[in-house]
């Protein structure tokens, strides 16, 4: 167990500091919602996981709102906030408490969310508070290598399965984008690092872990192909994105597999 180490403090600071536009979105998103009822401001996501990459990577905000968010100005100051950098969600203080099955409801720009155990365990554990009261500590202690279990059914039954189901009713390989690929196939590889971890890491972190950990196993070559058109992706490599859905169906029987020798935690 172990995995990578992160410092989400220090990765905060250095990612501002490299990027100062990043700085400026995250202090203009907290201004415009100063006369809202907020309590607390936390960044999580790739920057204090040490996971951002410039013009690719959201800068994820959590605003954390005294009494439900659902009314008043927050559906429309989400909307006004969001942008192709900015993805700002909002919870209730008193959703931070309660642990529901089913995860923590939340209000996103054009849409209402749901954050499962594995962005419960990157708030609690990963993450900035960059303004207001530290909250953090009111989500309930989810132990990674507890609930990675969980979080592997979800992705395996539920989104990886819909995928697939999608590209059947789509008539092959060449009628599912690459889009519909995208977030799961990242999904499915950061879980199973955290399986044999008990951590979590960013998505650059999870698939250059995957590449070396299976790139010499013959049998796992059609996973490590996508790990490889994943991290080339991050990268701004259209063709890259292009090869995704053709290749993401070959690669979910070999993570199955590898999800099923994992359980232990063993390194292969």
């Amino acid at each position: 167990m172990g995995g990578i180490q992160v410092d989400p403090a220090l990765q905060y600071e250095r990612c501002l500091a490299l990027n100062p536009r990043v700085g400026d979105s995250i202090r203009g998103a907290v201004r415009a919602c100063a006369r809202l009822p907020v309590r607390s401001v936390v960044c999580w996501g790739s920057i204090p996981l040490g996971g951002f990459i410039p013009h690719h990577s959201d800068i994820d905000l959590l605003f954390v709102s005294a009494g439900a968010p659902e009314g008043g100005p927050w559906p429309a100051l989400l909307a006004e906030l969001g942008s192709p950098s900015l993805d700002p969600i909002v919870v209730a203080d008193s959703d931070l408490v309660l642990r529901e099955p089913r995860g923590i409801r939340s209000l996103a720009p054009r849409r209402e969310c749901v954050l499962h155990a594995m962005d419960l365990i990157l708030i609690r554990r990963y993450s900035v508070v960059v303004e207001g009261e530290d909250l953090r500590g009111t989500i309930p202690d989810l132990k990674e290598a507890d609930e990675i279990g969980g979080i592997l059914r979800h992705v395996q039954d539920v989104l990886v399965s819909a995928e697939l189901r999608k590209l059947s009713a789509r008539g092959g390989e060449t009628a599912l984008v690459a889009t519909d690929v995208l977030n799961v196939a990242h999904v499915m590889i950061r879980c199973l690092y955290t399986l044999r971890h008990g951590a979590l890491a960013s998505k650059p972190a999870a698939l250059d872990w995957a590449i070396g950990a299976f790139g010499r196993r013959a049998e796992c070559e059609p996973f490590v192909r996508l790990c490889r058109a994943l991290r080339a992706e991050l990268q701004d490599d259209g063709t890259a994105r292009r090869e995704l859905p053709g290749i993401f169906r070959q690669a979910e029987p070999v993570w199955t597999r590898l999800v099923g020798e994992g359980k232990d935690g063993r390194e292969p």
